[in-house]
């Protein structure tokens, strides 16, 4: 039996998700990275505040304990992690031919919105 505690964190790491697929939506993977470059440039604390399913992810776990909880919340973290990292090496320009190309590549619009099914899916096998 799911209590209105776990439906209360299902709805809004649904809406954090819906809120961060929806300001990264871009037609290309570097789209999405330029996005991210925005506001790593206009201020780093915004950036980590406009992925808020990772605060939410951290309060489940504080909430519920468990693996597979923290493993959502170690997702989210390595996620934001390596979209800094490949800001990073942007700026730097040190990729490789291959991750400019790949920058290039155009994302398919179910690659965008995976999230939204993802992580409140894990999240809701984790709590029942």
């Amino acid at each position: 039996m799911i209590d209105v505690t776990a439906i209360f964190f299902l709805i809004v790491l649904l809406i954090c998700e819906i809120f961060e697929s929806w300001w990264q939506n871009a037609p290309t993977f570097g789209g999405v990275i330029d996005k991210i470059r925005g506001y790593y440039h206009t201020n780093l604390f915004l950036l980590f505040f406009m992925h808020p399913s990772f605060y939410v992810a951290i309060f489940a776990y504080l909430y519920y304990g468990g693996a597979t909880v923290s493993i959502i919340a170690i997702m989210k973290a390595i996620d934001i992690s390596t979209k800094l990292w490949l800001v990073k090496k942007v700026e730097e320009e040190s990729l490789s031919p291959e991750f400019k190309a790949m920058f290039s590549m155009p994302l398919s619009s179910v690659m965008m919105w995976l999230n939204v099914f993802l992580y409140p899916t894990l999240l809701a096998f984790a709590i029942v």
